[in-house]
C-alpha cells in the first residue's frame, strides 16, 4: 500500500508543477513583450519540467523491475530531472553576463541548451554500460537507478554542485546591484527588491532536492531510512517546475503583461543591458 501512497504523493506534486509550468509557457507564447533572451531561458526549464510531470505520471509501480516502460522511465526521469537542475545553473550564468558584464547571451541560448541534454543523456545511460538492465528497479512509486552508489553520483552530486555555483553567482549579483544601487539612488527600491528575488533562487532548488538529498545521502553511507520520508522526498523534488513557476514566472513584468501594462521600465534597464532581459520585479 505505501508504494500506491508514494505514486499518488508523486502525481498531485507532478500535477502543480505541469500547471505551473504551462502557465509560464502560456504566457510566454502569448504575450510578445516577454519574448526576450530570459524569459525564454525560463520557457525552456518550464518545457523540461513539463517533461518530467510526465514521466512521474507514468504509473510502473505495480510492474516489473526490468520491464521495457519501467527502464524507460527510469532513463527519462534521470533526463529531465538532471536537465532541469543544470539548466538553472544556465540561467544563472546568463543572469551574471546580463547583469555585470553587460553583454548579450541570446545567441549561446541553443548551445547551452545542447550541452545541458547531451550531459544528461549521457548520464542517463551510465547504468547500462555493461548492458546490465538490472541496474534499474522500482523505487517505491517509480522507476529509477538501484545502485545507490550511482544515483549519488548521476544526479545528487551535480545537484550540489550546482546549488553552490548557483549560490556564489546570486552573492555576486547581489553584492553588484547594491553597488549600482549606490550610483543610482532612484535604484535603491528595485534593488532591494531584485536582491530578495535573487535570495530565491539558490534557495529554491535547496527546498526541493533538501529531503532527497538528506535520503539518498544516508543511503549512501548506509543509514536506515523510513518509507514515509522517502514519500516526502519524492513529492517535494516533483514540486521543482512548480517552485520554478512561482520563482521565475510570478515577477513584476509577468503581472504587468497580464494587466496590459509596460513590462519594462527606465529604471528597470538600468540593471539589465536588454529591455527584454532578466525580469527581477
Amino acid at each position: 500500500m505505501t508504494i500506491v501512497h508514494a505514486y499518488i504523493a508523486v502525481a498531485i506534486s507532478s500535477g502543480l508543477s505541469f500547471l505551473g509550468c504551462t502557465f509560464i509557457i502560456s504566457v510566454y507564447y502569448k504575450y510578445k513583450q516577454l519574448q526576450g533572451p530570459a524569459y525564454k531561458l525560463i520557457s525552456i526549464l518550464s518545457i523540461i519540467d513539463i517533461f518530467r510531470c510526465f514521466v512521474f505520471l507514468i504509473p510502473t509501480y505495480g510492474g516489473a523491475g526490468d520491464s521495457p516502460l519501467c527502464i524507460c522511465q527510469a532513463i527519462a526521469i534521470t533526463i529531465f530531472t538532471l536537465a532541469s537542475i543544470l539548466w538553472t545553473s544556465v540561467i544563472s550564468i546568463f543572469l551574471y553576463i546580463t547583469v555585470v558584464k553587460k553583454k548579450i547571451y541570446e545567441k549561446q541560448i541553443p548551445l547551452a541548451l545542447g550541452i545541458c541534454i547531451l550531459i544528461s543523456l549521457l548520464a542517463s545511460f551510465i547504468p547500462l554500460i555493461n548492458d546490465d538492465f538490472d541496474e534499474y528497479a522500482i523505487s517505491m512509486g517509480w522507476c529509477w537507478i538501484k545502485n545507490k552508489d550511482l544515483k549519488f553520483f548521476i544526479l545528487y552530486f551535480p545537484l550540489w554542485i550546482v546549488v553552490i555555483l548557483n549560490t556564489t553567482i546570486y552573492m555576486i549579483l547581489i553584492k553588484h546591484i547594491r553597488f549600482e544601487s549606490h550610483l543610482h539612488p532612484e535604484l535603491h527600491d528595485l534593488g532591494l527588491s531584485v536582491i530578495r528575488k535573487l535570495r530565491m533562487y539558490p534557495v529554491l532548488l535547496i527546498v526541493s532536492f533538501l529531503p532527497a538529498g538528506i535520503l539518498r545521502s544516508m543511503q549512501f553511507f548506509g543509514a536506515s531510512t523510513s518509507e514515509n520520508f522517502l514519500i516526502v522526498a519524492g513529492a517535494f523534488a516533483c514540486l521543482n517546475g512548480f517552485f520554478n513557476a512561482i520563482v521565475y514566472g510570478c515577477t513584476q513584468n509577468v503581472r504587468f503583461a497580464l494587466t496590459g501594462r509596460n513590462v519594462i521600465n527606465s529604471k528597470e534597464s538600468l540593471l539589465s543591458n536588454s529591455s527584454k532581459g532578466i525580469s527581477f520585479g
